[in-house]
């Protein structure tokens, strides 16, 4: 059994321009891996057949071959192996009944994330590369990483606000697994105050289940209620002090220490009808002003309903049961650029009116756009989109041009810093 302790430890980044594009397309095809794994699992399903994640992986081996999804082959391969594990973990949990079925992913609502495992990122040196980057990460190390520990996972993310945050899952050799008998004393150790407000004294602040009782023993709930039950313990135990007065900051920090040891709750010279303790007397000693009195009742602030009265809106008063429906059917728009379907050989025609020379030369009129293959395909109309992904890649290795993110060349390397 692995008695290593497992701990993530979250960091905050700054990315390079191009590290962050190369990031944004990453979630990109991470989610759609996602989603195009869903409908082969909703199809699969629907015909009553099991997918599981072998026959997922080699369908992603498939899709990447097809021009479609061609663009997944310049993306590191691992957080599109962690997206297909992913999916099986929702259909468990839909199955489980612990979760609903599993949806498709927004681009604009989804978690923008990736996780890679050990053979897609280094560390070394405080340095952190991920696969597919030749810069290291600009780390934030507000803490350092164990001494001694190993990473096993690094997930990015970045949230709404634009942020860019790492998360290292690491062995750390430092910290000891709780034993069973370590875990039998602090589950004793937790149920004292039990024993000795809830079930001696007749007050139930427990579920009377077995199993709630299991999840309730660490949960803020049942410390709430406990200290609530202190404080009017204490309050009864001196006639007229108004409840209200009690503190519960104070009763709080004084239980801190007593709910966790079980250590002076019910002293044994305390009496048994009360839960006057440490705690209670720390609440009798620290007891808030007394509230201003009421001199009149309290009063509905709006007797009136605010919907009593509507404008007119358009909207019918009444509901009307709908009887027919007609549904009409357009076919969408394909406004995507016709791609050709064989290249044309110019090895034999004039230098000027071969393929480099046109190219190069289109880059050269706005030397700052960024161009896609797809786009000076379908400009051309003589070369296919795998043809051109595979020449722009050999001249940007030459230094013809320059490859500035995934998919995106241009004429210079530029950066939007420097435009400004």
């Amino acid at each position: 059994m692995d008695t290593q302790v497992k701990r993530a430890f979250k960091y905050r980044f700054y990315p390079t321009h191009a590290q962050a594009t190369e990031l944004s397309r990453t979630f990109g095809c991470v989610r759609k891996v996602y989603n195009v794994a869903l409908g082969a699992r909703t199809e699969a399903w629907a015909r009553q057949e099991r997918v599981n994640y072998n026959a997922t992986s080699s369908m992603l081996t498939a899709w990447k071959k097809t021009e479609e999804l061609a663009y997944l082959n310049e993306d590191s391969s691992v957080p599109l192996q962690q997206a297909l594990r992913h999916s099986p973990a929702a259909f468990t949990h839909f199955f489980g009944k612990r979760a609903k079925y599993p949806r498709f992913k927004s681009r604009k609502k989804s978690r923008k994330s990736g996780e890679y495992t050990t053979s897609a990122f280094r560390l070394r040196d405080g340095e952190l590369r991920l696969a597919k980057m030749a810069e290291p990460l600009a780390i934030v190390w507000s803490r350092p990483l164990p001494e001694g520990a190993s990473l096993s996972r690094v997930s990015v993310s970045q949230d709404a606000a634009g942020r860019w945050f790492v998360s290292m899952l690491c062995e750390d050799p430092s910290v000891q697994p709780l034993n069973a008998a370590n875990a039998a004393v602090g589950i004793v150790a937790d149920a004292g105050y039990g024993d000795a407000a809830a079930f001696r004294h007749g007050r139930n602040l427990r579920s009377g289940d077995p199993a709630g009782i299991e999840q309730e023993m660490w949960s803020l709930l049942t410390l709430y209620q406990a200290l609530r039950t202190v404080m009017v313990g204490a309050a009864e135990s001196l006639p007229g002090t108004d409840p209200d007065r009690c503190c519960f900051s104070i009763t709080l920090h004084t239980a801190r220490d007593q709910v966790i040891q079980a250590n002076g709750i019910v002293t044994a010279d305390t009496d048994r009808d009360t839960l006057l303790g440490m705690i209670g007397r720390r609440i009798l000693t620290g007891l808030l002003p007394s509230r201003r009195q009421r001199v009149s009742t309290r009063k509905v602030k709006s007797p009136m309903s605010r919907y009593s009265e509507r404008h007119a809106d358009g909207r019918p008063d009444t509901s009307h049961t709908v009887t027919h429906l007609n549904v009409t059917v357009l076919e969408p728009l394909d406004h995507s650029p016709v791609l050709p379907s064989a290249s044309r050989d110019d090895r034999h025609a004039a230098p000027a009116a071969r393929r480099r020379h046109r190219i190069l030369a289109l880059l050269q009129e706005d030397p700052t756009r960024l161009w896609q293959p797809r786009d000076i395909a379908a400009h051309f109309g003589d070369v296919t989109l795998e043809t051109m992904y595979r020449q722009l890649n050999r001249w940007a290795a030459s230094g013809l041009i320059h490859k500035l993110g995934p998919g995106l060349y241009a004429a210079t390397p530029w950066s939007p810093a420097s435009l400004a």
